[in-house]
């Protein structure tokens, strides 16, 4: 039994996608972007199970793209801050989140039958007092985490003939959790290549 997919994906049974990330362009772009939420933004629900408000849901985006060398090298960046916190009145406590994440790729083109991509993704996730919101469970196992994640990936396509495409891919994962208050449990380390 064969799958669908063509022999260039490893002929596999299942689905594929495929994405095309942001790149620059020969104009320069960029956008800017802020969410803002307070408790007195929030509604307090008096029919919730656990009764919880946001006291802070923010997010600021910042991305900015454009051209090193015109036709031949363009760059693109985005940032992404999010702090968020939530008060909780059935265990009167209050946890916190914060999710950073840094995009960054330039795209290389100095003839029109070769392209080259080097991108990088990485991402901070920081938690203090998860878990105070279940009423029932005890202040020991509220944990605190720090998560970050890294990839870094180049990718070279070169167009020979019509029927003729080098395609290569080479990417590096790491990724990184640790639970500060559980000193019993060690960091975990995740590479891929």
């Amino acid at each position: 039994v064969y799958g669908g997919a063509s022999a260039e994906y490893g002929d596999f049974s299942g689905s594929l996608v495929k994405m095309i990330t942001k790149s620059g362009s020969n104009r320069f772009f960029g956008s800017i972007g802020l969410n803002f939420t307070n408790n007195r933004l929030t509604d307090r629900n008096s029919d919730e199970i656990i009764s919880a408000w946001a006291t802070k849901d923010n997010s600021y985006d910042f991305q900015l793209g454009g051209p090193i060398l015109k036709d031949k090298l363009w760059f693109f960046a985005d940032v992404t801050h999010k702090p968020s916190a939530n008060y909780f009145t059935a265990t009167d406590a209050q946890d916190s989140y914060i999710y950073r994440q840094y995009v960054a790729k330039l795209t290389a083109s100095f003839s029109p039958k070769h392209r080259t991509n080097l991108s990088t993704f990485q991402e901070f996730n920081d938690a203090k007092n998860w878990g105070c919101s279940n009423p029932y469970a005890a202040e020991s196992t509220w944990y605190d985490m720090d998560y970050r994640t890294q990839q870094v990936a180049l990718n070279h396509t070169s167009f020979f003939r019509e029927n003729l495409i080098f395609d290569l891919n080479i990417s590096h994962h790491w990724s990184y959790y640790h639970y500060p208050n559980h000193s019993d449990e060690p960091a975990v380390y995740n590479y891929v290549c």
